[in-house]
């Protein structure tokens, strides 16, 4: 057997949404109503599996601790299976971040945690909210047919 390696891919705009995932706060009335929102617009738009409620911290920016992606690889007969890997922020010290291992983690679904920050790197940089993909598009002819993940960086990027 020949063993590969699956490249983690995000997801990007243009993939239509399967759940949602969203803080329900304790004790934070507005919070409790945005959740609430969601959870009804989910439905409304089509999305028939329930949202994932966040409710052991009071982190209520839930992309800025984990990012849903996935994997996929030939399986039996050559038909793709598909893993969905939640990458956790490379922050130690959230707590909130310990969440999608209990609620998320299971049959197809992983959690991981990149390595710890590089010294000198800011703490927000690390917050998953600062990771997006960008779809496939075309440009002056160009066909950028892969998503291509964007990252936020400091100013020692510049």
């Amino acid at each position: 057997m020949t063993l590969r390696e699956a490249p983690l891919l995000t997801h990007q705009d243009l993939q239509s949404a399967q759940r949602v995932l969203v803080a329900r706060v304790r004790g934070d009335g507005l919070q409790q109503t945005f959740a609430e929102n969601v959870a009804r617009q989910a439905r409304a738009s089509g999305i028939q599996v329930a949202p994932v409620y966040f409710t052991k911290s009071d982190d209520i920016w839930v992309q800025d601790f984990v990012e849903p992606s996935y994997l996929s690889v030939p399986g039996p007969g050559g038909v793709p299976h598909t893993m969905r890997i939640m990458l956790r922020s490379a922050q130690q010290d959230r707590t909130s971040g310990r969440e999608p291992y209990e609620r998320l983690r299971g049959r197809d679904i992983g959690v991981v945690m990149p390595g710890g920050m590089a010294r000198g790197e800011e703490w927000t940089l690390n917050s998953t909210g600062n990771l997006e993909t960008i779809p496939p598009y075309r440009h002056n002819g160009r066909d950028l047919g892969r998503p291509r993940r964007a990252r936020a960086a400091g100013p020692a990027a510049r």
